[in-house]
């Protein structure tokens, strides 16, 4: 006996793994839907010969039915009840060894839906959640402290995550903005925090993301970088101390608290801190430098940066004053004055702020981007 020939069938058809589930879940439904039609028949024969089944037009032959037509006709239905059940069983086996071959498939990959970059713009600005969106991925990062001098700024923090989202609802987006820089003596101001939020109240519970922006540098010294964690108050950073000559720069915003103002010196007042994220996030203004304006501070960055304190020279020496503080979920310290028996150095920068991330898959790293930026991706399945 010679094996059976088997012919060349064209065009090839390919199918996935993946695609035949569906498929074979079909066939069980189609056989399902075939199966419920005979079972109606079956109903519908005995109705016929008990006379309960609404006017056929069809003619008893014979005329009257006997008993033992009635049990004929119900054998035949017991007979074709039985191979019903038998072919139930069948498609349960094959809906198990689905079952079986659905538990090896990879899971889905997410599908991207939308994508949207917001750049610093001085204000918030909102996003709403497209249909078909379960999570939303988001990169937020932190804008760098201003630079002066050999003092550069610190850089803000990159944080990504992904958070569970409900199509139609709004999120809240601030991006924050680079630190002014300072001329001469003044203070450099911090960086601008970069901020995302469920809805239009922004707290410790709406929170998503908050990517803390780099400390104010000053001449000699750089300001601090963004922490990549460690928020948990939310509250500003602490004024920086003045010299006796020069000033302390202002502590960064946290999100429900602002920065503390910088200590004024003899000759300059100190930086304004920022304002808390959750009020407008406003960068505190720089202080006030002697004996020129070269001295004076810079204005921290939109996104809760502290202004840089004000700086003060005379013929032969130079009083830096401190850099202010990144804002951030909490706040940066401002940085403090140079004292003023000892050289310029003695100043120092402002801290960057703290950062923190609520989502899942997480990436940090420090970023030295000037202005601050935040990127949400929307995948659904």
């Amino acid at each position: 006996m010679s094996f059976p020939n088997i012919p060349n069938i064209t065009p090839l058809i390919s199918v996935t793994t993946e695609q035949t589930v569906p498929l074979l879940l079909a066939s069980i439904a189609l056989e399902e839907l075939a199966l419920a039609h005979i079972m109606n028949a079956e109903a519908e024969k005995l109705q016929f010969v008990l006379g309960t089944l609404d006017d056929t037009g069809v003619t008893f032959s014979p005329a009257e039915v006997s008993l033992g037509d009635l049990l004929d006709v119900n054998t035949s239905v017991q007979r074709t009840l039985r191979d019903v059940i038998k072919k139930e069983m069948l498609l349960e086996f094959k809906f198990e060894n689905i079952l079986d071959l659905i538990g090896t498939l990879p899971p889905p990959e997410p599908v991207l839906l939308d994508e949207q970059t917001f750049v610093f713009t001085g204000d918030t600005e909102e996003i709403d959640v497209p249909a078909g969106a379960t999570f939303a991925r988001i990169q937020a990062v932190g804008a760098r402290g201003g630079g002066t001098g050999l003092g550069s700024g610190g850089f803000g923090a990159s944080l990504q995550g992904d958070f569970p989202v409900t199509p139609g609802e709004t999120l809240t987006v601030l991006v924050g903005q680079v630190g002014g820089n300072a001329s001469d003596a003044g203070g450099s101001g911090g960086g601008g925090g970069s901020f995302v939020w469920r809805g239009a109240l922004l707290n410790a519970t709406t929170l998503l993301v908050a990517a803390a922006g780099g400390g104010g540098g000053t001449d000699g010294l750089s300001g601090g970088n963004a922490s990549l964690s460690g928020g948990n108050t939310g509250l500003g950073g602490s004024s920086g101390t003045a010299g006796v000559r020069p000033a302390g720069g202002g502590g960064g915003a946290g999100i429900t608290g602002s920065g503390g103002n910088g200590g004024n010196g003899t000759n300059a007042t100190g930086g304004i801190g920022g304002v808390a994220i959750n009020l407008t996030g406003a960068g505190g203004g720089g202080g006030t430098g002697t004996p020129n304006p070269a001295n004076n501070g810079a204005a921290g960055g939109f996104g809760g940066g502290g202004g840089g304190g004000g700086g003060a020279s005379n013929a032969t020496l130079t009083f830096n004053g401190g850099g202010g503080g990144g804002g951030g979920y909490n706040g940066g310290n401002g940085g403090n004055g140079s004292n003023v028996s000892l050289p310029a150095t003695t100043a120092t920068g402002g801290q960057g702020g703290l950062s923190l991330n609520n989502g899942t898959n997480q990436v940090s790293m420090q970023s030295n981007t000037n202005n601050g930026s935040v990127t949400i991706s929307f995948f659904g399945f």
